[in-house]
């Protein structure tokens, strides 16, 4: 069974690590929430 996660402030510090670790796992999906005056390149692989 696939897990969704949501990750708020996903260009901090925190978040950024978080997504990055969920990436890798199997059978996960991420979604993410960031201002809309920051840039997610970082997101893009």
């Amino acid at each position: 069974m696939q897990k969704i996660y949501i990750i708020t402030g996903a260009n901090g510090f925190l978040g950024n690590n978080i997504v990055r670790l969920l990436q890798d796992k199997p059978n996960t999906e991420t979604r993410t929430l960031i201002l809309p005056s920051d840039s997610a390149v970082f997101l893009a692989g």
